[in-house]
């Protein structure tokens, strides 16, 4: 399961991760020595995690990369494959970073689809181009979930 948060605390080996979760139950995710993934966070850093294991109040997990070539990460993608499939707008929170696709090009923005036929508007003021019309149908771009 992927589950997003935001670093609480780091200690001596690893982050807590504060899910929002109402019962107040924690993720702690290891550092991870050697790869990318272990980069430096700071307290408030929004993260992406895979659940690896459960216990009463915690639950341990590991950082989200979907780049990371290492079989720890190998073993956990077709889950996140299946978990990105039952994504539905009700699931879908602020803060997720989502691969969209251009669609349609308005004066005032564009209309992007993203997570296999969801749709959604990007104004002008939110784009990284100056102007929408610099963008082309059918470009791949990034795009971060604010309602």
């Amino acid at each position: 399961m992927v589950l997003q948060g935001v670093v609480e605390s780091k200690e001596t080996k690893g982050y807590m991760i504060d899910l929002g979760i109402k019962d107040k139950t924690k993720a702690f995710v290891k550092f991870e020595k050697g790869t990318d993934v272990s980069e430096e966070k700071v307290v408030g850093d929004l993260v992406h995690v895979i659940v690896k294991s459960k216990t009463s109040k915690v639950i341990r997990c590991s950082l989200l990369a979907l780049n990371k070539q290492d079989t720890d990460n190998a073993e956990h993608l077709q889950q996140v494959k299946t978990d990105l499939a039952q994504v539905t707008p009700h699931t879908l929170k602020p803060g997720f970073l989502v691969s969209a696709k251009v669609q349609k090009l308005y004066s005032n923005g564009v209309e992007v689809t993203f997570l296999g036929g969801m749709t959604g508007t990007i104004f002008a003021d939110h784009l990284a181009k100056s102007n929408a019309s610099k963008y082309k149908m059918g470009e791949k771009i990034q795009a971060l979930v604010i309602s």
